[in-house]
This record gives C-alpha cells, sequence and structure tokens, in this order.
C-alpha cells in the first residue's frame, strides 16, 4: 500500500456555480483528493506533473462532469473541482 501525500483540504463555497472544492498540495504531487461537486463523494484524482490550466473529467461515483482547475502558485500546486453541467 503506496502512502499518499500530506494536504490541506479547504472546501469553499463559490458564489457563481454554488460549489468548490479546492485541495492545496505541500509538493508537485500527482494524486489529490476532492470532493465531487454533485454527490459530495471525496475521491483522488491524478494530476500528471506538466498539467495546468482546465479540463474536464467525470466523476467515478455519479458520472456527472468536472471542471478540473490546476495552477501553481509561490511553489504549492492547486487543483480545484466545481460544475461542469452548463450551470455555472
Amino acid at each position: 500500500m503506496r502512502s499518499l501525500p500530506i494536504v490541506q483540504l479547504a472546501l469553499n463555497r463559490d458564489a457563481t456555480t454554488g460549489w468548490l472544492s479546492s485541495i492545496q498540495s505541500n509538493a508537485m504531487d500527482e494524486h489529490f483528493v476532492v470532493m465531487c461537486p454533485y454527490c459530495g463523494e471525496n475521491l483522488e484524482i491524478y494530476v500528471e506533473p506538466d498539467v495546468h490550466g482546465t479540463f474536464v473529467q467525470d466523476c467515478e461515483v455519479c458520472c456527472n462532469p468536472w471542471r478540473v482547475r490546476v495552477h501553481n502558485d509561490d511553489g504549492e500546486r492547486y487543483v480545484s473541482v466545481d460544475r461542469a453541467d452548463g450551470s455555472e
């Protein structure tokens, strides 16, 4: 069993979409735990180290589409997930 990186989880409600789940990693990690903005499940996602910007990925539990945003700030890597169903 491999160990996952230590992360700080911050869940915020976005005024526009209603939901935003974001996570801060202490290193340039590739695995992140995010909360689905539809069903509320916490899921681990893999984001390659060279990926930045935005992409769409479906929830493994409820199959609804997420907009995943990846960015770096002062050496910290951040991933945020919100709805990508057109309601945003």
